[in-house]
């Protein structure tokens, strides 16, 4: 059985393919104080893809959305759910709010990411803010 991508090696993997969020990730570290604020950390990873599709400096995105499609198909629950929540899903709120949105991202996109970017499209399909996606959720599960 192949072990599962963790926490830990998923970030340190982030920061391979973009060494250029170091600075961010390391101020997020001292800021963090010690305490686990992975949402917030993927955040940093996010934040940086935008800005790099805002000044049309996309050669990493191969490299970028391919460690996103194997943090998917290979990390362990928490880190699927990292991927999604915390950087896919991130990466389609902060960059609406751009000059291109998100729908540059598309087709950069492996197939269970893909997957998962639509996903959250069809969550948020409709809505206007995280508690009438959450309120859909619950009602589902009922």
């Amino acid at each position: 059985m192949k072990k599962e991508i963790n926490k830990s090696e998923m970030f340190s993997s982030l920061l391979g393919i973009l060494p250029s969020a170091k600075d961010a990730w390391e101020e997020h570290l001292k800021d963090s104080e010690g305490d686990d604020l992975s949402y917030v950390g993927i955040s940093v990873f996010t934040r940086r893809i935008v800005e790099l599709s805002e000044n049309n400096k996309m050669e990493t995105f191969p490299s970028v959305f391919a460690t996103v499609e194997k943090l998917l198909r290979e990390g362990n629950e928490e880190v699927k759910g990292l991927m999604i929540v915390g950087f896919l899903e991130s990466l389609q709120n902060i960059s609406s709010w751009t000059n291109r949105g998100s729908k540059d991202f598309v087709e950069w996109l492996q197939p269970k990411t893909l997957q998962a970017w639509k996903e959250l499209e069809t969550a948020w399909e409709g809505k206007s803010n995280l508690g009438e996606v959450l309120r859909e959720e619950l009602n589902q599960k009922r």
